[in-house]
């Protein structure tokens, strides 16, 4: 991408626009820092955000104090920001530098997990969970602190968590955001400069986990989709993206395994459309989603373009399609509902689409369509990676 090309504020200043798009990011995960180098875990509300305009949502706001999990994570994009914007901001460069640097030494003399302090707040520190560890935080800080800065402390590290359950070829396959473990593997394994065992084992362990949902692809589903039944919980689309990205790394290696470039395909029709729904998973772009639940940007028919929503939700949401996991994400309403919406709307509206529809009591909030359809920044940038990753 190039400067000028997304008609954005900062165009025209000789920076390619995805970077000044990504430098506001940047400047947010910077602000998370304390004195000490380790990162603060999360801004948020304390219990829930009105549905309208981010600008114009006055709640009461608070922030998590610091974990090793958020840290490592802060550590591993800003060593990798320090990397890329060498070349195109280097006094930014430099700032990144040097927070990296910092959260890299607190976490190399506090090397215990350190769990953030909720504040007292109901929201979840998912990263913090009890089933996730923070492995794969610190494995990817490790991989760009070695990669940017080539310290053989965080090469050390390295060599020692790749044996860890999170690096396995099943395990990196698990945990979504909470084990960034592909990340760090397909950084050593496309960096000439590693050395030569561990760039091995990382392709070694990448092609693994590749391979290990190859069958389904190629037999198993008639979709070609690399999910299981079981795969179908919240986040499945974004799931299978981060499936979809192991899978065309590893094709990237290994370019003599053409099945592999055609897997990666497979996955992103099954987003565009080609799956049970025969529904695009895209905002705008195909047969998609016309109008969504819990819309932070407001309530907008149709809504902006380009958002993955979260996908169907066997698990929360199972009851709009019994038996059929890939398929519970849309509910063909037979009669009118409440909020306006006409017979046969599909994509729904308002909580009340559930309690007019009997699948919730009126006034019960404990399932929504937010289980099915929240986008979230994270869902659409795994979708992005992908994207960018098809040039095969």
């Amino acid at each position: 991408m190039k400067d000028k090309e997304l008609n954005i504020p900062e165009s025209g200043n000789g920076i390619p626009d995805i970077l000044d798009e990504t430098k506001w990011g940047l400047i947010w995960v910077l602000s998370m820092q304390v004195e000490s180098g380790a990162f603060r875990h999360r801004e948020a509300v304390m219990e829930s955000s009105p549905e309208g305009p981010a600008d114009q949502d006055m709640s009461d706001r608070w922030i998590a104090g610091v974990s090793s999990a958020g840290t490592a994570k802060a550590v591993g994009c800003l060593a990798l920001a320090a990397r890329v914007y060498e070349k195109w901001d280097k006094a930014f460069a430099q700032r990144c530098e040097k927070a990296a640097k910092a959260g890299w030494e607190f976490l190399q003399t506090h090397p215990q997990r350190i769990l953030a302090d909720g504040k007292g707040a109901d929201q979840p520190l998912w990263d913090d969970e009890d089933d996730i560890t923070d492995t794969g935080s610190k494995f990817v800080a490790a991989a760009e602190m070695w990669r940017t800065f080539r310290d053989k402390a965080a090469l050390e590290q390295v060599k020692k968590l790749m044996k860890e359950p999170e690096a396995t070829p099943e395990g990196l396959l698990d945990g979504a955001w909470g084990n960034l473990t592909r990340w760090g593997l397909a950084t050593l394994a496309l960096d000439k400069d590693t050395p030569k065992d561990v760039r091995d084992d990382a392709d070694k362990k990448l092609l693994a986990a590749a391979e290990l949902m190859t069958p389904r692809i190629e037999g198993k589903d008639g979709y070609r989709v690399a999910h299981e039944p079981k795969d179908y919980y919240w986040a499945s689309n974004s799931n299978l993206m981060e499936k979809a990205h192991v899978i065309a790394v590893a094709a990237r290696l290994h370019p003599e395994k053409k099945n592999l470039v055609e897997a990666v395909r497979d996955q992103w029709h099954w987003i565009l459309g080609r799956n049970p729904n025969g529904y695009s998973m895209i905002t705008r772009v195909g047969k998609g989603p016309d109008r969504l639940y819990h819309m932070e940007w407001g309530t907008m028919e149709p809504p902006p373009p380009g958002f993955l929503v979260g996908g169907p939700n066997a698990m929360e949401m199972g009851y709009l399609a019994p038996g059929a996991p890939a398929k519970a994400i849309l509910w063909d309403n037979p009669r009118p509902l409440s909020s306006g919406l006409p017979p046969g709307s599909l994509w729904h509206w308002q909580q009340s689409d559930l309690w007019d529809s009997g699948f919730a009591a009126d006034g019960d909030w404990k399932d929504g369509w937010w289980c099915v359809s929240e986008p979230d920044i994270y869902y659409s940038a795994n979708f992005v990676l992908v994207g960018a990753t098809l040039d095969l």
